[in-house]
């Protein structure tokens, strides 16, 4: 069982790391894709899939999980968000 403080916590850690992670996702995005060299380097494309696969999990997962912690309850309400 967690205590409010602990989810106070948690939230103030998730909260300061989220936005300086999503810059760095851009960064790195934008490295990739506006650098001519790299951009057309094969051994690049599967790091850039993952970095917007990364960075899709940090701006939608991370935010629920954030909603959850301020609010304690997880919404939606539905099997699928579960």
């Amino acid at each position: 069982m967690e205590t409010a403080e602990s989810l106070l916590i948690k939230f103030g850690i998730f909260m300061t790391l989220q936005p300086p992670s999503i810059i760095c996702y851009l960064a790195s995005i934008h490295y990739i894709l506006y650098n001519r060299s790299t951009r057309q380097a094969l051994h690049n494309h599967g790091p850039l899939i993952l970095l917007f696969i990364g960075l899709f999990t940090v701006i939608f997962d991370l935010s629920m999980i954030l909603n959850f912690l301020r609010a304690g309850v997880v919404t939606p309400i539905n099997d699928a968000y579960c």
